[in-house]
């Protein structure tokens, strides 16, 4: 019953970042809720929200953008962007995700190769 109701707020975090992925605020109390289920993936949420920093959706996938290409919301510093490892890469020096989740995913393992987090790579990156 509590893994029942833990994914169920889980969903509801996910459901309304995916509608509100700028919703700075909401971000913060996900990353306390994360931080309550000792979810290292709270530590991304909070620098996602310190640099306003979130996947762009725009033709279908969610992508991260070098900050050599645009000036986006969805842009991450060079050394950060160039530890993404999954997504599928493009001319256009952006990567794009199946879904927030997965982008946001690969966020957290750059953030850790990159120095800028400090706690362990998450391993379930979707493709």
């Amino acid at each position: 019953m509590v893994a029942a109701l833990k994914s169920k707020r889980c969903d509801e975090f996910e459901s309304h970042l995916n509608a509100h992925p700028d919703d700075w605020k909401y971000r913060l109390v996900y990353a306390d809720w994360l931080e309550e289920q000792r979810d290292a993936f709270c530590e991304t949420q909070r620098w996602m929200v310190a640099f306003e920093t979130c996947p762009d959706c725009e033709y279908r996938t969610w992508d991260w953008w070098s900050p050599k290409h645009s000036l986006l919301p969805s842009d991450l510093p060079e050394h950060v962007f160039d530890n993404l490892c999954d997504g599928r890469e493009t001319d256009f020096r952006f990567r794009e995700y199946p879904t927030r989740h997965a982008a946001e995913l690969d966020l957290h393992n750059a953030l850790v190769r990159a120095g800028e987090i400090h706690c362990a790579l998450i391993e379930e990156v979707e493709a």
